[in-house]
Order: C-alpha cells, then structure tokens, then sequence
C-alpha cells in the first residue's frame, strides 16, 4: 500500500471593496502543519509550563509580574480557630497563652475573636512573614489564605508590631533594659511588653528585627 501525502489549501476570496494592497488572500497549510496546529504545536511555545505556570514561583514580586491573585477565602468560624485567631491578633494573650487559644478565650471580654482578618493586619502578616510573601506576593487575600492554611497551625500572629516576634528583638535590641525584667507573673516576655508599652516606646527603644 502507498500513501500518497496531501496538502491542504484554503483560497480565501474577499469580495470587500479593495483597500490599498489588499486583494485575493491565499493561506496554504499542509496537512502536518494542520495536525500541529490542533495538537497544540509547540510554535508558540505556549505549551511549556516552565515559562510561568507554576504559581508556586509567582508569589515573588521581584520578578515584576506583580504576583498571583486570590479569591477572598472562607474564614474559619469554629471555637478552636477562634482561640488561634484570638492569639494572634492580640500580643498579651499570645505572651500570656502562648498556644492555649481555648483558655485565652475565657479572658477575652469586649475584643474580637472573630478570625476575619482586616486589610492592615494581612499587611502586617505579609510583613512579618517571608513565606508568607512568597506564598502570597502582595495578595492580601493571599496573606488571609496562607494564615488559615498554613500560618494559624504554625502560631503565627497577624497582629501588627509590636507581636511576640518584636518583642524577642525588643528584648535582644535592649540588654540594659532586659536586664532588669522581672520574671514574674505571665513571664518575661509578657512583662517586656509591658514596660515597651509603659516605657520602651516613649524612650524610643527599638523592637525592629534585623
């Protein structure tokens, strides 16, 4: 048997008014060209997902792409994701519970506990985080998704500085004045925020993290 190749042509007549250099058009495609137009030939190049279709290398905004974008995410509402929510967005209870969200929970009168996450503290997230960044770009959307994914079971705080975070670089910025902490009390930590919150700040003591 002998299969005779074919080719295809397509005469295309336009019967338009002429314009200036436009008069009969004639595409000519063989066959092979046809079949690899179909089955998405590789002469675009738009194939390859190493060009970019990995969202995973998209969050970095150095590459100048700006980034992924994200749906808004459903917001947890249980009592346990309550208790997460509530550490992290306030420094006390995190310095006082440290995990214990459900016996935070019992001192938590006239304060939010809801886990819905304001756009200033998803920028304070984003701020704090590099994974976070890397996951999300500038996305805060993407921030809210990575805290409830994946920061909330990490005990990461959204809370904007000064969170349990700063208030380790306010201790180690401070030697002199973390000499003098007591370790009374909630502790350490807790008491340095305090005297951050009483002293620290007015004197311009730093809990910035280099």
């Amino acid at each position: 048997m002998h299969i005779k190749s074919q080719s295809i042509v397509i005469k295309t007549k336009m019967s338009m008014p002429m314009l200036a250099g436009v008069g009969l058009l004639m595409v000519c495609c063989s066959s092979s060209s046809v079949a690899s137009l179909m089955m998405g030939g590789s002469g675009d190049g738009g194939g390859d997902d190493s060009s970019g279709g990995d969202d995973s290398s998209g969050g970095d905004d150095s590459s100048g792409g700006g980034g992924p974008t994200f749906d808004p995410p459903v917001v947890p509402t249980d009592e346990a994701s309550k208790g997460k929510c509530y550490l992290s967005r306030y420094t006390d209870m995190r310095l006082a519970y440290r995990k214990d969200g459900a016996k935070a929970l019992t001192n938590s009168a006239n304060r939010d506990v809801s886990c819905e996450i304001s756009d200033e503290e998803a920028q304070c997230y984003l701020d704090r985080y590099s994974d976070a960044r890397t996951y999300a770009g500038s996305d805060l959307d993407g921030a809210r998704t990575h805290y409830y994914t994946a920061g909330m079971a990490l005990g990461y705080d959204f809370v904007c500085p000064p969170g349990k975070k700063e208030i380790g670089c306010y201790i180690a910025n401070n030697p002199t004045m973390a000499s003098g902490l007591s370790t009374g009390g909630w502790g350490r930590d807790y008491n340095a925020l305090q005297h951050w919150n009483n002293t620290g700040q007015a004197a311009g003591l730093s809990y910035t993290c280099t």
